[in-house]
């Protein structure tokens, strides 16, 4: 067995890795991050993308080591396969495992708890309550008072302080913390990584997700969101509507990028608080520290908002990795060049111990891969509002051409010349994009497909209402 460093993989939930300023942003949205690089030796790679477009699948394939077509846990609706998962391999390994996440997919409800020791889901609502802001929009027709009288006579059962808990919450913002989560997050971890060594810790934060919840599309404190506004509150906006189809002034989207940008600063700053701890305790220079993201975001490149695709802004994420004391500097070359996060397990069990056979993905310290491929299949989930399209997508890059392929639907991007992908050269170029389909082709013929139904899951209602308030269900 190798050396033993501790494991902490910090995830940012929908971030796109321009809009740091340790990636050339101009406003300093993430000064922590850049402190890993510039007086830790953390590595930036400049180039990553997500396995995914979407989290239940992205963060399924970074635990697993696999495709999402070989484990399908969107379409399953629950992370549920035959390997060794991350938290498994590190299990048997001696190390105390720990998640703590705010992503209502990633809950032990959804299979996130294989091989985890310890896990933390947060939440604020009330879970027993009903679905407040569904009940005002199914009533909308009604006028106010006969709103109320209505929402009151149906609240009236054994649940009623629920109710009337999820009522307050939703018109008044009570009961609710200023975050999504990301403070009971950090301090859960804080004492969980203050435990016995070795440990495997991983945080997932939901701040820089959207969410129909209230005016504003992020929930955090009030200093953060006006960090990067000049001379305008958020409250003279209402930016609550997300989705592909909202249409945004200019002005309106200039401020929906400055409020994301205040919560990753929020995110940020509790990267810091977390790095701040392990130098502390004295365990940061034996810590193996990757901070990243599940997916980008949309803000009004490719004419949308949201995630769910695989041009650049839906998957180009942040990646960056402070080596234990034990462990080697990635190359050079790799740090410059396309790299998949589905090489994470691979990564870290390379630093411990041999990986397991099924683990796909390049080790991040080695030679850069020749090829990568993201997949999303979210247009498959007949229960969420991703579904209508039927047919998955698949992103595909070599050396520095990139195929985007959906049933017959082909595009073709030169990303060293076009790298936001306006200019799509698959008619003029056609021999390029015939070769890269094959070249797809021949790499999904490599892989074993997961055998499941594309059918409704049964969720509670408490995850429902996270998710409908994500943006996950209509």
């Amino acid at each position: 067995m190798k050396g033993r460093p501790n494991v902490c993989i910090v995830v940012l939930d929908a971030v796109q890795a321009r809009f740091l300023s340790a990636y050339g942003n101009e406003r300093n949205t993430s000064p922590n991050i850049e402190r890993l690089i510039n007086e830790d030796d953390a590595i930036r790679f400049e180039k990553a993308v997500s396995p995914s477009g979407v989290t239940v699948d992205s963060v399924s394939s970074l635990l697993s080591g696999l495709y999402p077509i070989e484990h399908r846990a969107g379409n399953r609706g629950t992370f549920d396969i035959e390997q060794p998962t991350l938290p498994e391999f590190l299990s048997d390994r001696g190390y105390r495992t720990g998640m703590g996440t705010c992503n209502p997919f990633l809950t032990p409800w959804f299979g996130f708890d294989r091989g985890v020791d310890n896990f933390e889901a947060m939440t604020h609502r009330f879970d027993r309550g009903m679905n407040v802001r569904q009940f005002f929009s199914d009533n909308k027709h009604l006028s106010k008072p006969r709103r109320y009288l209505r929402f009151f006579r149906e609240s009236l059962n054994r649940d009623f302080f629920h109710h009337l808990g999820n009522g307050l919450q939703f018109r008044f913002g009570l009961f609710e913390g200023e975050d999504d989560g990301a403070t009971k997050a950090t301090d859960w971890a804080k004492d969980f990584t203050s435990g016995d060594t070795p440990w495997f810790c991983y945080l997932h934060f939901t701040e820089t997700h959207m969410t129909k919840r209230g005016s504003l599309p992020y929930t955090l404190p009030d200093r953060f969101s006006r960090k990067f506004l000049p001379n305008t509150a958020p409250e003279d906006y209402d930016l609550a509507d997300t989705g592909p189809s909202v249409e945004y002034s200019d002005e309106e989207l200039d401020v929906h990028r400055r409020l994301y940008q205040g919560a990753i600063y929020y995110l940020d700053k509790k990267i810091g608080e977390l790095r701040t701890h392990l130098k502390s305790i004295g365990e940061w220079d034996e810590t193996l520290f990757i901070v990243t993201a599940d997916h980008g975001e949309c803000i009004g490149e490719q004419n949308r908002l949201g995630h769910g695709i695989l041009y650049e802004p839906g998957v180009h994420v942040p990646l960056v990795i402070k080596p234990s004391s034990t462990g080697p500097d990635p190359s050079e070359e790799h740090q410059k060049s396309r790299t998949n996060l589905l090489g994470v397990y691979r990564t870290i069990a390379n630093r411990i111990d041999s990986p397991p056979e099924h683990v796909r993905g390049p080790d991040l310290f080695g030679p850069p891969p020749s090829s990568v491929m993201v997949q999303n299949f979210s247009s498959t989930w007949k229960w969420s509002r991703y579904a209508g399209e039927n047919d998955p997508w698949f992103a595909y890059y070599r050396e520095r051409m990139k195929i985007l392929q959906q049933g017959d639907h082909v595009e073709l991007f030169d990303m060293e010349s076009d790298p936001m992908e306006y200019q799509n050269l698959a008619e003029e170029n056609s021999d390029c994009a015939s070769k890269m389909s094959d070249l797809v082709a021949s790499e999904l013929a490599d892989l074993e497909t997961a055998d499941v139904e594309e059918s409704s899951i049964n969720i509670d209602q408490s995850i429902e209402n996270r998710l409908r308030e994500l943006g996950y269900i209509d």
